[in-house]
């Protein structure tokens, strides 16, 4: 993660000092600490009684079914992670491709990232998005939200949280829409994180902080992705594709190397990708992300993959 600016991190190390100072540390309510809920709901532009606190966006999964086993849709590629918090929670998954997810039919929820989804950036239009839909739960995992903005979907409900502006560790995160009050009351203990962590995070927000964080992180990593597919243009002469998000999928257009030696090859050369295998791609590829590099040194990677692959990974966002 990019290094917050010095006075963006006095100010949270001066909120969470504030905010330790009752050594109670009583259990919060299931839906989280009235003031988090007020001060994301403004950050949401959502309303309060529709926001309900929760550890993660993985966490998140083991408080939906209420208990029952559900089959549920994920649009892929996605990030495993939910795929493998699914399985756990012992709901049925189907991973489900190039669809429409709003369309998807014979499920109990369905599963998507937007905007800006891991591995490749695409975002739904709500352009394409239908009027009517099957009956199920709707997920829609915004956890990429800063890069993206607020796309409303209707009939959605979201789940988010701050791991990818503040780092994995930070244990905090929402669920939003109509049915999260619901959510929270059939949820296990330990959905909501601990109260003073939640204050703290409500001055940070109220302070103005999570604003000129999200700022930060996302304009040194949209100005990294940006210069590596301008650069990755140059080499091939196309156009890049349009990505939100800080990551972009580079697809093998060529196969006549197995993925994971192009891997090998390219951390040698000192540019670090993730197999796209990971991601539940359905292709061949990797992954490249861009929060710890400058536009110089994305740059130079996409220089190295461009060597390295022989012109065979190209920039691309799935349907």
């Amino acid at each position: 993660m990019p290094r917050a600016p010095e006075h963006v991190r006095r100010l949270f190390a001066r909120c969470l000092a504030e905010s330790a100072t009752d050594m109670a540390w009583e259990t919060p309510p299931p839906e989280g600490e009235d003031d988090l809920r007020e001060a994301l709901a403004g950050w949401l532009g959502e309303r309060p009684e529709h926001v309900v606190v929760t550890c993660s966006v993985r966490g998140t999964v083991t408080a939906l079914g209420h208990g029952r086993r559900l089959r549920v849709a994920v649009e892929a590629p996605t990030f495993r992670g939910v795929v493998k918090a699914l399985r756990a929670a012992g709901h049925e998954v189907h991973l489900v491709a190039g669809s429409n997810v709003a369309e998807l039919d014979g499920y109990d929820a369905v599963w998507f990232t937007s905007p800006g989804r891991n591995p490749d950036g695409r975002t739904v239009s709500p352009a394409t998005w239908p009027s009517h839909r099957p009956a199920g739960l709707l997920i829609q995992n915004e956890i990429y939200r800063p890069w993206g903005g607020h796309v409303a979907l209707p009939g959605t409900s979201a789940v988010g949280s701050f791991s990818k502006l503040a780092g994995g560790g930070v244990r905090l995160g929402w669920l939003r829409g109509p049915d999260a009050q619901d959510v929270a009351a059939a949820s296990p203990p330990g959905l909501s994180p601990p109260a003073p962590w939640q204050r703290a995070w409500s001055r940070f927000i109220r302070h103005g902080g999570l604003a000129e964080l999200a700022a930060h992180v996302v304009a040194a990593s949209v100005a990294a992705r940006d210069a590596f597919l301008g650069e990755l243009a140059e080499q091939y002469g196309q156009a890049a594709p349009v990505v939100d998000g800080p990551s972009v999928t580079l697809v093998d257009t060529s196969r006549a190397l197995p993925v994971p030696a192009l891997i090998t090859r390219l951390a040698a050369a000192g540019v670090r990708v993730a197999d796209g295998a990971k991601f539940e791609l359905p292709v061949p590829g990797v992954r490249a992300t861009f929060f710890d590099q400058s536009a110089d040194e994305a740059r130079r990677a996409a220089r190295v993959v461009a060597e390295v692959s022989g012109g065979s990974l190209r920039p691309k966002v799935l349907g």
